[in-house]
């Protein structure tokens, strides 16, 4: 690897801002992915009118930490492609097994210091397409009547990043599939050392949905706004930005919780879920007894979690 000195380097502009390369990449509408259900079991106009929570791969035990009665049903899924052969900007994978003869053997320092193959280097280009499937669940308590109390979406986990353009086109059919009239989304943030949560939501009307809840809306009223600089990202984001966009359709609440890492392998802090375990206790209208299942189901999960990044470093 070869270290230029600052002084050898050209000088460069600050108030430039840098090229978007990865989105420019001839990005068309075109380019967008296309959702398609492919399961569609037992979806009614009164079941999308119920809540919606939506959460990343990383916060899926706040809902599965929930005592055994809470029950999970599937009632859709979603198969996301894409709608370009040559796709590159919405989303990408790339195809190993896809070489581009060569034999090209000259060194240039400035692109690569050795190549583990130089008859068969890399071609960056060859990409496969991926294919994407989201599970939509209900929730309901088996012990108060099958009592429905949400649609689930969880995130699966992707080894690649999804960019802002595939999560806005996802965010955007999500809703008006579902079209429903509250949405809890949980996002990992990077916020102060004394604020473990902070919320955002689409509009003043959210409040109206926790009239029936005053426990539940005074713990809300405790939480921060979220303020710049700092901010969320992921579907969440996603799912805000279109909310307000159709202010008079959608009402989102999302909860920011503090945490630390690069993102999208963020270590969201333990006293966050913690709270946010407190939060949706109310939410659930658990009694004493549930909660204190749902915060010790929550702490069996976390065990191995703890042991392993309490000496954890980022590099």
């Amino acid at each position: 690897m070869l270290f230029k000195p600052w002084s050898e380097l050209p000088p460069s502009n600050r108030h430039n801002l840098d090229d978007e390369d990865d989105i420019a990449d001839d990005f068309t509408k075109e380019d967008l992915p296309s959702f398609e259900v492919v399961e569609d079991l037992s979806l009614d106009d009164q079941t999308k009118l119920s809540d919606l929570v939506v959460l990343p791969y990383n916060l899926a035990t706040l809902i599965d930490s929930l005592p055994n009665t809470f029950q999970k049903k599937l009632i859709s899924t979603i198969s996301i492609k894409n709608n370009h052969k040559t796709n590159s900007a919405a989303f990408k994978t790339p195809n190993t097994s896809d070489f581009d003869d060569a034999n090209d053997t000259e060194f240039n320092e400035d692109q690569q210091l050795y190549s583990t193959d130089p008859s068969k280097p890399f071609n960056k280009n060859s990409l496969s397409l991926l294919n994407i499937q989201i599970q939509i669940y209900q929730l309901f308590d088996s012990s108060n009547n099958n009592k429905i109390h949400f649609n689930l979406i969880t995130l699966p986990y992707l080894t690649i990043n999804l960019n802002d353009y595939f999560l806005n086109s996802l965010a955007s059919f999500l809703l008006n599939y579902l079209n429903p009239k509250f949405i809890l989304s949980f996002a990992p943030s990077i916020l102060n050392y004394d604020n473990l949560i902070n919320k955002i939501y689409s509009s003043n009307n959210i409040l109206s949905n926790f009239n029936n809840n005053h426990l539940l809306l005074s713990k809300l009223n405790n939480f921060k706004f979220l303020n710049p600089p700092h901010y969320i990202s992921g579907i969440s984001a996603s799912i805000l930005n279109y909310s307000i966009y159709l202010n008079k359709k959608f009402n989102a609440l999302i909860l920011a919780l503090h945490s630390d890492g690069i993102k999208n392998f963020e270590i969201v802090s333990i006293d966050s879920l913690l709270l946010s375990i407190d939060f949706l206790s109310s939410y659930f209208h658990l009694n004493d007894s549930q909660f204190l299942i749902y915060k010790k189901n929550f702490l069996n999960s976390t065990n191995s979690f703890n042991s392993i990044n309490s000496s954890s470093m980022y590099i």
